[in-house]
């Protein structure tokens, strides 16, 4: 998740630039799906009056931690905790998962994850890790 948000912002810093996505191997009609939702959503918040704040400081550096609290508060559901035998629970439906050997993650086993999708292939695996 931390990844993909480094992806947009490296790409808004690039100036939504056709060659970079191709050059990084990134879908420029999806980036510019993500950069017409994000629009959508900002224009919504404004309508609602909610107070938009950001989570760069005045020295440019972004505090990951406000990011991760805000991934997890929105998708508790799918997060999923590390067993002593190696496998991960689910905290919404206690379902045994695994990390797919694809995923960056699988090496680290870290203690928790949070995930996008559930898969079942030989073994349920998470997706999006």
């Amino acid at each position: 998740h931390i990844m993909l948000l480094n992806v947009y912002k490296s790409y808004i810093e690039m100036k939504e630039n056709k060659t970079w996505c191709t050059d990084n191997g990134i879908n420029y009609k999806a980036m510019k799906k993500v950069v017409s939702v994000r629009k959508q959503l900002f224009d919504y918040w404004k309508t609602v009056e909610l107070p938009v704040t950001s989570c760069t400081s005045s020295n440019n550096t972004v505090d990951i931690s406000k990011i991760i609290k805000s991934f997890l508060v929105a998708f508790f559901t799918q997060c999923a905790v590390r067993q002593p035998n190696g496998q991960y629970i689910t905290l919404k439906d206690n379902i045994p998962t695994y990390i797919h050997p694809s995923s960056c993650l699988f090496e680290k086993r870290p203690e928790a994850v949070l995930y996008n999708e559930l898969i079942l292939t030989s073994k349920q695996y998470m997706r999006d890790v």
